[in-house]
């Protein structure tokens, strides 16, 4: 049957339009529900074909969530992506007490944490120390 995504036009004479008109700007641009486009989104030939597996073939008019297609994408990229970490609305934090007792160290943590035999970086433990603002507090809460 035809393919059908929610919340996705797949239609051709649609998309024409889209690119005609000049809102997109061609058929690999990312936002086009193109394999192209998808490419070009992060998608890898390897999730595309297991979606297209794991969909199936059939004669019934169905709809796929959504949902089930970033499913596929994000577990074929938990294992091949490299982790990264960043702090977006950092606060500069110093410990004053009690870092003497503690020592500058280096901390070994997985690549693939899902992976029991994965590669390790460093991340360095050190006196000062960024944090996001979202997980500070000045006074405790109760509850």
């Amino acid at each position: 049957s035809r393919l059908n995504i929610e919340y996705v036009v797949l239609s051709k004479r649609k998309l024409i339009h889209l690119v005609n008109n000049h809102v997109v700007r061609g058929w690999d641009d990312p936002r086009m529900p193109t394999i192209k486009g998808l490419r070009r989104r992060g998608y890898t030939a390897t999730a595309l074909n297991h979606f297209c597996s794991d969909i199936g073939v059939t004669r019934n008019e169905n709809l796929i969530e959504y949902a089930r297609m970033e499913e596929i994408i994000r577990q074929e990229l938990d294992s091949i992506a490299r982790r990264a970490m960043c702090v977006l609305k950092p606060i500069k934090v110093t410990i004053v007490e009690g870092y003497d007792t503690l020592v500058e160290s280096d901390l070994l943590v997985p690549d693939f944490p899902q992976k029991e035999v994965s590669a390790k970086h460093a991340l360095k433990l050190t006196q000062t120390f960024f944090m996001d603002s979202s997980d500070f507090k000045q006074e405790d809460v109760k509850g």
